[in-house]
């Protein structure tokens, strides 16, 4: 990288996400020329995330399995071994760059979905880290801030509207993802 910026975009519970500049270099010879000044997002995984999940999953299962076997009459011991097999899941960043591509060729093939979102390129993937084309906005759980910050008042119809505009985007990129 050209750079890295130290301070994560944002971060959750098994990663976090850095800005970063590409080297020239690297940027022309893999996405050509016109992609010199390539900002991506680097999805970085915790070291240890994984074990420390697991390992809190295992004693969840103990728990499940004696609660289920003293004290409670139901199965709990199904939805512990469900939760294991899904959070495994979550920690395997090449399957989770392989469905964003999917998702990306979905958007890109229909003319409504492209007209309305963006899913980023992806450029590398391993098990722990991805390294996505950069999209640059403001996450929506925020943007009530950052219009408060800009002083920046909209009009209550042009509010619903902009809301109605975005839960019929979500509605229909779910309703392709599912049903598609």
């Amino acid at each position: 990288f050209e750079c890295f910026e130290s301070d994560p975009l944002g971060a959750a519970s098994i990663s976090q996400v850095h800005r970063a500049k590409l080297r020239k270099s690297i940027a022309s010879a893999a996405l050509g020329k016109r992609h010199r000044d390539t900002w991506v997002a680097v999805k970085v995984q915790y070291p240890d995330a994984e074990n420390m999940m697991l390992n809190d999953l295992a004693s969840l299962l103990i728990l499940a399995r004696f609660l289920q076997r003293y004290e409670l009459k139901f199965d709990l011991e199904s939805p512990v071994l469900e939760l294991q097999s899904q959070i495994r899941q979550e920690f395997d960043f090449i399957r989770e760059a392989a469905n964003t591509e999917r998702i990306r060729s979905l958007v890109l093939g229909s003319r409504k979905l492209r007209a309305r979102i963006q899913v980023p390129r992806i450029y590398h993937a391993t098990k722990r880290l991805i390294i996505m084309e950069y999209l640059d906005g403001v996450p929506i759980p925020q943007l009530e801030e950052e219009l408060r910050r800009r002083r920046v008042r909209i009009p209550a119809r042009l509010e619903r509207m902009l809301e109605r505009n975005l839960m019929d985007s979500i509605a229909l990129v779910y309703g392709k993802m599912l049903l598609g």
